[in-house]
């Protein structure tokens, strides 16, 4: 079986491919955007758009390897489902959040476009639960329709050691995107540095207007310059990464959303502070998050040595049965099967 993804998302393409070449399928996954996240991936079958600096030049060559590559099945990513749909191939789409969600109520050309890019999918992918009802608002079949969680890289990550200290030193990797809510997250850092000062740390990736949300929400001047900005990182960065936090800090919505970062942080046996509503996931050891004060009580938990151990390791074990990659990947090759 040849398999051709067209770009990613939330690393969820990137892990797929992984897996499928070791099943031993031809894969292959296009990379056009974000480049710099897959710099230092150096597995086969990941192909680099050569025009992705030349502006919409790059859609060509998108065009161009969709018709060279002749793939028995098409795994499109979000928008990058619109190459197929216009060469007027079969193609899966795989929907990851904000292309989907509310977009029944959007209007606009891309908005009426993406429409019809869902309708006319063999099938539509959902990567969250929450998706679901906007699948269904869509009026999406429910046989077309189907939800499939983030698979994890569980092979290659550096696995945490917990040790046995009086400080906790966090990490937010998640982006800057309204739905993650991080202005809560800043919020009950501001609540932990009042009560346990340099004890507590805090690490964030900077998206642009990282540093910007976090002074409009913490107003001691400790709290706020304690903070340390870094770089984006790349994938393979972002696997090596969490081992040396000792809580990594998600997302923080009142919805039922669970992103690969979240993920990945309990597959390093790293504790991780995100939402937590899905019925599926109670068994995840993800701490709860949803809220300033539950951001603030499972972060102050986490100094308790034993605990933390605890969670980390329930939560090593969860992802590795649920989630890794190659578990995931199969579920997606079944669904293939039953449409071709």
């Amino acid at each position: 079986m040849k398999i051709l993804q067209i770009g990613d998302m939330c690393k969820v393409g990137i892990n797929l491919h992984k897996a499928y070449t070791e099943f031993g399928f031809n894969s292959r996954i296009l990379i056009s955007s974000r480049v710099e996240e897959y710099s230092n991936d150096k597995h086969s079958g990941v192909v680099i758009n050569p025009l992705f600096r030349f502006g919409c030049l790059k859609y060509f060559f998108l065009l161009f390897y969709v018709v060279y590559f002749r793939a028995d099945v098409i795994h499109a990513h979000g928008m990058g489902a619109v190459f197929p749909f216009l060469l007027r191939k079969k193609y899966f789409l795989h929907c990851h959040g904000s292309d989907i969600r509310g977009l029944a109520k959007r209007k606009g050309l891309l908005a009426n476009l993406y429409k019809i890019i869902v309708k006319n999918s063999e099938r539509v992918f959902l990567s969250t639960s929450d998706l679901i009802l906007d699948a269904k608002t869509l009026k999406v079949p429910v046989s077309k329709y189907l939800y499939i969680p983030n698979p994890v890289e569980t092979k290659k990550v550096y696995i945490a050691k917990i040790t046995n200290k009086p400080t906790l030193n966090l990490f937010c990797p998640s982006s800057d995107h309204f739905i993650k809510h991080k202005r809560k997250m800043f919020k009950a850092y501001e609540l932990l540095r009042k009560k346990y000062g340099g004890l507590v740390t805090l690490t964030v990736v900077d998206y642009g207007q990282t540093k910007t949300i976090a002074e409009q929400e913490i107003t001691d001047f400790n709290a706020r310059v304690s903070i340390k900005y870094i770089s984006r990182l790349s994938n393979c960065e972002m696997l090596q990464t969490y081992k040396d936090y000792d809580v990594v800090l998600d997302q923080f919505s009142d919805m039922n959303i669970h992103g690969v970062i979240a993920f990945e942080s309990l597959a390093s046996g790293t504790p991780v502070v995100s939402t937590v509503q899905v019925d599926e996931f109670k068994y995840s050891s993800m701490l709860p998050g949803s809220t300033i004060t539950e951001i603030y009580k499972s972060v102050e938990s986490m100094f308790d040595y034993e605990l933390r151990q605890k969670v980390s390791r329930n939560g090593l074990e969860w992802v590795k049965l649920n989630l890794d990659r190659n578990v995931i990947a199969k579920r997606f090759i079944c669904s293939y099967k039953s449409c071709t």
